[in-house]
């Protein structure tokens, strides 16, 4: 009996110890889709939740930031080795902040922080736009709109309604934003003396939906469904309303080239990635990330 009991034991402790296995590296690079050049996205398990940012070249998917459960990276930009994001302060602030740092090891170190940033764009490596909760009149929270070079004072250059994206074309700040009467437009040189508002039209006219814009100055946007198919319109740097195509995808980024409109669609618990001619509509389709859902695509 006894030497039976001694087997018993010996057997679970040899089943303890091969069943152990070190816990997976969530940093660990993975196969991921194949597309021109590198591209950096957020992306996540859930659509609405815990976002961290990554990185996708030659079919490699690379996890960049390491978020708590149930937060994460809302927005971000890179430009060169810089990169900005806009992430939850939670228990230390109660909202999001903006910090800017270097991409290098993982998981990114926190760089240099300014303070509450709800969306971040870089126009070089010291010079930072972002938008920051304000009250309006009536109470009502409004989102202002702030240049800041790092190191020095913020500078405020507009105020708007909500505030959905900031982007640097061609050295000035575009904004994707609402307007009073819940007007939503792509304004233009923020701050400027060239200033010009874009109005969306369709469903777009009231609620802000996917959009991407060129290094020219173009954009490519969804307004009204038609069933389950979208419409995705391209519209000039002038704002003309040149084309639009019913279609199931969504436009996210262009390419560095300005040839191709990168768009997405999702498909179970995955987004999948493909390539839009903006002329024709015709998608190519790449295949899923590995990550889950992705949103906000850069180009590096």
């Amino acid at each position: 009996m006894m030497k039976r009991a001694s087997l018993l034991g010996l057997a679970l402790l040899a089943g303890c110890g091969g069943s152990s296995r070190p816990a997976p590296d969530p940093f660990a690079p993975v196969p991921g889709p194949r597309v021109d050049g590198k591209v950096l996205m957020l992306c996540g398990p859930k659509p609405d939740r815990t976002l961290d940012v990554y990185s996708l070249e030659d079919g490699v998917l690379q996890r960049l930031t390491a978020s708590r459960e149930g937060s994460g990276v809302n927005s971000f930009d890179v430009h060169g080795e810089t990169i900005a994001l806009s992430r939850d302060g939670w228990p230390e602030f109660w909202g999001l902040v903006g910090d800017v740092t270097t991409l290098g090891p993982v998981p990114l170190a926190r760089g240099t922080s300014v303070g509450e940033a709800h969306n971040v764009a870089l126009r070089d490596d010291h010079t930072i736009a972002f938008a920051r909760r304000v009250v309006g009149r009536g109470d009502l929270i409004n989102y202002a709109i702030y240049i800041k070079r790092l190191g020095s004072p913020a500078r405020r250059v507009a105020t708007y309604r909500s505030v959905w994206d900031l982007q640097w074309v061609r050295g000035r700040l575009t904004a994707r934003a609402t307007l009073p009467r819940s007007r939503s437009a792509l304004v233009t040189d923020v701050g400027g003396k060239r200033k010009r508002t874009i109005h969306l039209k369709g469903e777009s006219r009231y609620s802000i939906g996917a959009a991407a814009i060129a290094a020219d100055g173009r954009l490519a946007y969804t307004d009204t469904h038609v069933g389950d198919r979208a419409l995705i319109w391209f519209v000039s740097p002038g704002g003309k309303h040149l084309r639009s195509f019913a279609t199931r995808w969504f436009p996210t980024a262009w390419t560095p080239d300005g040839k191709r409109v990168l768009v997405t669609r999702a498909r179970g618990s995955r987004t999948t990635l493909g390539m839009m001619n903006p002329r024709t509509g015709r998608v190519k389709e790449i295949g899923p990330v590995p990550c889950g859902y992705a949103f906000g695509f850069r180009w590096r």
